[in-house]
């Protein structure tokens, strides 16, 4: 092997580890959903006529669902679901209610 071959490996070597390393150390998307992701949330914060507690209103626009909590009254950080509805059948033509 003569000097310009062998200097070629080396240089295309040292590009090699660079790009490895590059790879292995830049960091990475993170995957809360294994499963093909998770939903697109919008939350809003509410309080209801004559209640003391605070109600979130939790909608999933991609699965066309909502879910309503609010906070459990024994202060563990407990959250009590009072409403759920599927809402992909209401803006069918003909379905819904």
């Amino acid at each position: 092997m003569n000097r310009k071959t062998l200097g070629a490996l080396a240089a295309l070597n040292a590009v090699l580890v660079l790009a490895i390393t590059a790879v292995t150390l830049v960091p990475s998307t993170a995957q809360g959903q294994f499963s093909g992701g998770g939903g697109d949330y919008t939350m809003i914060a509410a309080q209801r006529s004559g209640q003391s507690s605070h109600v979130v209103h939790i909608f999933d626009t991609k699965r066309g669902v909502t879910i309503s909590v609010e906070p459990s009254q024994k202060g563990r950080g407990d959250l009590n679901v009072i409403a759920f509805r599927d809402l992909s059948g209401d803006f069918k033509p003909g379905g819904g209610r």
